[in-house]
């Protein structure tokens, strides 16, 4: 977790180890309905697939009860039996006027993993 100074952007990331079976698809479908299950947020747009690490994106706005940021961004990789989730929120103006530098940065995303395959 990354949380910028005062109510700047704030970076979240989760990673699971999962069977090879289960594909990005799977996986950031079970994480994107978690997001719709709690009907806080609302999707805005649709998703994309960035090409530079093949990451699914969406983007939502809501607000977490008691948060004064209201825009969210999800986006799901994965390499291997890895799977990661990562969850970018700020407020509106910040993400409209970053969204460049945001795209770019989930983009650059890579999974390195020193974890030995049994």
């Amino acid at each position: 977790m990354i949380n910028a100074p005062g109510d700047g952007p704030s970076l979240i990331g989760s990673g699971w180890r999962v069977n090879e079976e289960v594909s990005l698809r799977s996986f950031a479908d079970a994480r994107f309905a978690g997001v719709k299950d709690m009907r806080i947020y609302r999707q805005v747009g649709k998703e994309i697939v960035l090409a530079q690490n093949n990451s699914l994106v969406r983007e939502y706005e809501g607000r977490w009860p008691d948060d004064s940021k209201k825009t969210s961004y999800l986006a799901c990789l994965g390499a291997g039996s890895i799977r990661v989730s990562v969850t970018l929120t700020t407020d509106q103006g910040c993400f409209q006027k970053d969204r460049p530098f945001f795209l770019k940065m989930l983009a650059s995303a890579r999974i390195h993993s020193t974890v030995a395959n049994n």
